[in-house]
C-alpha cells in the first residue's frame, strides 16, 4: 500500500519552532512504511507572516526558505533519531517535503518569489508524488487530477 500523508500545520510566526506533536507522529508513521509512504508537511498561513520574520531573521540568506527548509527538517530528524534510537532511519523527512503554504495568497506573484506555495502548487506536489508511486499511472492522469481538483465545475465534467 502506497501514502502521502500531509500534513497541515498553522505558522506561528516563530521561524525556530517546527517540530510539533502531529509532525513527529507523521513522521514516525512515514519512517516504518519506508519508501511505501511520502510525507510532506505544509506550514500553512505564511503569506502574511513570513516575509516579515525572514527579512528580520534571515536577511543574510540567499535563499531563506530553502534554509528554513533544510533546518526544519535537520530539526525534525534529529528530534526523531533521539526519541526512537539507532534503529529507525536519519532522514525520516526531506527537507523539499516541507513547504511553506499560503492558500488565500500564495498564488500572488511575490510569495512565490519568496517561495511560498499556493494550494495548486500542493496539489501538483501530492500528483507528482501520485505519479512517482505509481498509484496513478500516467495514462490516468485525467481521472487524478478530477480527483485532486478542488473546483466543483470539474468534478461534474
Amino acid at each position: 500500500m502506497n501514502n502521502v500523508l500531509v500534513v497541515v500545520v498553522p505558522f506561528t510566526g516563530d521561524v525556530s519552532h517546527l517540530a510539533t506533536d502531529d509532525v513527529i507522529a507523521a513522521a514516525k508513521v512515514a519512517a516504518m512504511a519506508k519508501s511505501s509512504t511520502r510525507l510532506m508537511v505544509c506550514v500553512n498561513k505564511c503569506g502574511y507572516e513570513l516575509p516579515g520574520a525572514i527579512e528580520a531573521e534571515l536577511s543574510d540568506e540567499p535563499d531563506p526558505v530553502k534554509y528554513l527548509q533544510q533546518h526544519f527538517a535537520t530539526k525534525i530528524n534529529e528530534h526523531y533519531q533521539g526519541s526512537a534510537g539507532e534503529s529507525m532511519p536519519v532522514d525520516v523527512i526531506k527537507p523539499e517535503s516541507i513547504l511553506f503554504t499560503d492558500w488565500m495568497v500564495g498564488c500572488k506573484p511575490e510569495m512565490s518569489r519568496l517561495g511560498i506555495k499556493s494550494a495548486d502548487a500542493v496539489r501538483e506536489m501530492i500528483r507528482m508524488h501520485l505519479l512517482e508511486m505509481r498509484v496513478f499511472e500516467e495514462e490516468e492522469a485525467k481521472e487524478m487530477d478530477k480527483c485532486l481538483s478542488l473546483q466543483w465545475n470539474q468534478l461534474s465534467q
